[in-house]
């Protein structure tokens, strides 16, 4: 085998790697991605029930808004799932209408886009 075949054949593996590594990065990515979109579906499914059992607990509420500083209250050890993993802030909403995110947008926008 001549130097130029080595050189070539060096080549090839090298690029063969390479395209595997960006294939698995790009695949990576697009797992974190999925990842940080479904920690905030459940975190907004979190805040959906938690506020809906606190307004049936205090009905002369009415259909105002739980405070958000309220949520931990009923969350107990959960409130730090109120982040969202992308840094997105969640709107509570009234009684009724589903918690949204910054960034994901509402609960069932972000569960359409699976």
């Amino acid at each position: 085998m001549t130097a130029a075949k080595k050189q070539m054949a060096g080549f090839m593996v090298v690029m063969i790697i390479s395209s595997l590594v960006a294939i698995a990065i790009l695949a990576f990515a697009k797992a974190r991605d999925v990842s940080h979109r479904n920690a905030c579906i459940n975190n907004m499914k979190m805040i959906d029930s938690t506020k809906e059992t606190s307004a049936l607990l205090y009905a002369p509420r009415g259909c105002k808004p739980i405070p958000e500083q309220e949520l931990p209250e009923y969350l107990k050890n959960e409130s730090s799932k109120l982040v969202c993993p992308k840094g997105g802030r969640y709107t509570i909403k009234s009684p009724g209408e589903e918690p949204q995110c910054s960034v994901h947008g509402s609960m069932s926008a972000a569960m359409q886009r699976k």
